[in-house]
């Protein structure tokens, strides 16, 4: 599966538009496979990753708590 994501220059938007405003959730909306070291194939997981920053950033203090 693919998708195609336009990007707009911030110069083209819409007067009063922010570059917030004009984003379009689509990767979020997929279902993304990645590769695993060990060869195989399974579906991203963003809570894995966020749980993962999460826990490394409060080891080093970069975050605080929630």
């Amino acid at each position: 599966m693919s998708a195609s994501i336009q990007v707009v220059p911030a110069a083209d938007l819409p007067a009063g538009t922010t570059k917030h405003e004009n984003k379009t959730p689509v990767a979020w909306d997929l279902q993304q496979k990645i590769r695993k070291r060990d060869g195989r194939v399974v579906l991203f997981a963003v809570d894995k990753i966020t749980m993962a920053i999460l826990k490394a950033g409060r080891a080093t203090g970069e975050f605080g708590d929630p």
